[in-house]
């Protein structure tokens, strides 16, 4: 054989690749998946940036100048899945839920005073999330294996970032500079390993130490108290994506064991959730937006509230079948990240259709279709009443 002799068969089976046109300026791409009944399916995936700093009359965001591409690979801002996750891949085959993500935000004390403890909020439609920041703080440990929590300093801005969320990675002896020694502990909260207040008995035994940094971020009304330090449970909060090994992210992924590798590989096991493709938060996943619905946000900008209506770029495929005449199918906005560093808004659309549909040709764009319907309508009323007169 004229090439690498360990290459693994896989009986995967792609669909006949359809003709493809993108009408529009905005970055697209098409590409095909296996559902979990290994069907394939094709993807179309647009991503459409907007400025939060240029609206037309009616209050509307116009689109960016510069056009972000697709992204390719998940962003971090320092190592990969040991840092904040930015914004995942666009490539993600279907989301069953629209997420939020609320990256690069700062809450910022109101009237830019600084202050130990105030709140925050987002809205868009009839979704709606609060939270808390605090100052830094620290957890004392107490002589009978409780916590003491100190009166937070006072602070002008807070990151919203899972590191200063609950959560936490405990390790001993400690990494050291140049030195990596396996661990004889390496314990991490499964729900955040980037977070801070995570204290397991094991480590303390170990570590001897008198106090660790207090989380930061709270749940809106349930402040994080001396008896939540002690019982090592506490939501996490944050307005960001969420790593795809998390959880509870990463139960919806399914069962790989030896079953799933001699039965089904590389097929996805027959337990995995598409819902494992959303990174937002659980509660920051929301049915597919229309577009139009008001976006609130409170305290996360320092010269005040912003407001504008959530952009929606009307992106639509027409499908050429091989049998039936032409389809209209709509995107759907499945990811909207609101971008607060550079006042940006992207909304990545995305529609999925069955390759047993037969699809010859997709076309992207933005038709009207609603007024082509009116126009074949009335065509084929003006036909029906030249055939009548006619007659």
């Amino acid at each position: 054989m004229n090439g690498p002799d360990n290459l693994l068969d896989a009986p995967v089976h792609a669909a006949a690749q359809p003709a493809v046109t993108n009408h529009t300026a905005y970055p697209s791409q098409y590409f095909q998946m296996l559902d979990v009944g290994d069907k394939p399916f094709h993807v179309m995936v647009s991503r459409v940036t907007y400025d939060m700093c240029r609206a037309d009359s009616a209050g509307r965001l116009m689109p960016a100048e510069v056009q972000g591409a697709l992204v390719e690979s998940d962003q971090f801002v320092g190592e990969p899945n040991w840092s904040t996750l930015v914004q995942e891949s666009d490539f993600a085959p279907f989301k069953p839920r629209c997420d939020l993500i609320f990256a690069h935000a700062v809450a910022h004390a109101p009237a830019g005073r600084p202050a130990r403890r105030w709140p925050i909020g987002v809205r868009v439609g009839g979704w709606m999330k609060r939270l808390t920041v605090t100052g830094p703080r620290l957890m004392e440990r107490g002589r009978l294996g409780g916590w003491k929590l100190d009166e937070p300093e006072a602070a002008a801005r807070v990151p919203i970032s899972y590191p200063l969320a609950w959560g936490g990675r405990c390790q001993w002896p400690p990494p050291a500079a140049g030195d990596c020694p396996e661990p004889e502990i390496d314990l991490y909260e499964p729900t955040n390993p980037l977070g801070r207040g995570f204290a397991p008995q094991e480590w303390l035994k170990r570590s001897r130490v008198a106090d660790i940094d207090a989380p930061q971020i709270e749940a809106f009304g349930q402040p994080f108290d001396g008896g939540a330090a002690k019982r090592q449970h506490y939501p996490v909060v944050g307005l960001g994506a969420v790593g795809r090994w998390w959880q509870p992210r990463l139960a919806r992924a399914g069962t790989y064991d030896e079953d799933w590798r001699h039965r089904r590989w590389p097929s996805l096991p027959l337990d995995f959730d598409f819902a494992y493709w959303n990174c937002a938060p659980d509660d920051q996943q929301i049915d597919y937006p229309k577009g139009g619905e008001d976006v609130v946000m409170v305290g996360l900008h320092e010269e005040g509230d912003i407001r504008f209506p959530l952009p929606d770029p009307g992106l639509k495929l027409l499908l050429h079948l091989s049998a039936g005449v032409p389809a209209f199918k709509p995107m759907n906005t499945d990811t909207v990240i609101f971008d607060m560093a550079q006042l940006l808004v992207v909304v990545v659309q995305r529609a999925v259709v069955p390759a047993a549909a037969g699809v010859r040709a997709i076309e992207l764009g933005t038709w009207d279709y609603q007024a082509a319907r009116r126009d074949n309508a009335e065509r084929v009323s003006r036909l029906r009443a030249r055939a009548i007169h006619g007659q």
